[in-house]
């Protein structure tokens, strides 16, 4: 199992990263918006989504306390780690109001897609208020699926390459579909680390053993 150590720095490194190219984030929306991928690897990039949904994650989580007895014990945990990343970022985007690339204005340079604090309670100062199309600034769909990867990493070592590859493409589908700028999507891939060590996400693991009941 990755010892704190590293996940804190994994995290951040993606902050790092994300701060890095936050100057060429437009750029690099506009060109992910115009590759030219089509057929079934379309579908299963927009597909890869599923990864990053609340409810396809209860799903997830509901499957394995249904199949696999030893992980009940630290799915508290697992819940705390993949939501909490959700909500963390959702507080984030409560502050800070960002325009989705799918959304702002032409001839915005990355900075300019930053358009308020607190857009959720200020009285005024820009026009659009509160709404679906600011909310860029992090990605909570990424958060959600690295903080699951980490998390299911965890109960499960073996598919841990498997897990961090559904999160890539979860994080790649939000860039695609023009819902996060990639500095959206490290930032948030960041946060989920962070909060993974805050919550000894280490300590995620199956009952070593496990007697079934016979009654």
């Amino acid at each position: 199992m990755p010892r704190l150590s590293s996940l804190l720095a994994v995290g951040g490194l993606f902050i790092l990263t994300a701060i890095v190219v936050m100057p060429w984030d437009v750029t690099i929306a506009r060109w992910v918006r115009e590759l030219s991928i089509g057929g079934d690897l379309r579908r299963l990039i927009h597909l890869s989504e599923s990864f990053a949904y609340g409810l396809t994650v209860i799903l997830i989580l509901l499957a394995i306390h249904a199949a696999d007895l030893s992980a009940r014990r630290a799915l508290p945990r697992v819940v705390a780690v993949v939501f909490g990343a959700g909500l963390a970022a959702n507080l984030v985007k409560c502050s800070l109001a960002r325009f989705r690339p799918m959304a702002m204005p032409p001839d915005l340079d990355s900075w300019q897609t930053f358009v308020g604090w607190l857009p959720a309670v200020r009285a005024g100062g820009w026009d659009m208020k509160w709404n679906h199309d600011l909310q860029s600034f992090p990605s909570s769909h990424t958060a959600v699926a690295v903080g699951l990867a980490i998390a299911l990493g965890q109960l499960y070592p073996r598919g841990r390459m498997w897990f961090a590859l559904f999160a890539a493409m979860a994080g790649f589908q939000r860039l695609y579909a023009g819902a996060h700028f990639l500095s959206d999507v490290l930032l948030a891939a960041g946060l989920s680390c962070l909060l993974a060590v805050a919550l000894r996400a280490d300590r995620i693991r199956r009952d070593s053993v496990f007697r079934p009941s016979l009654g």
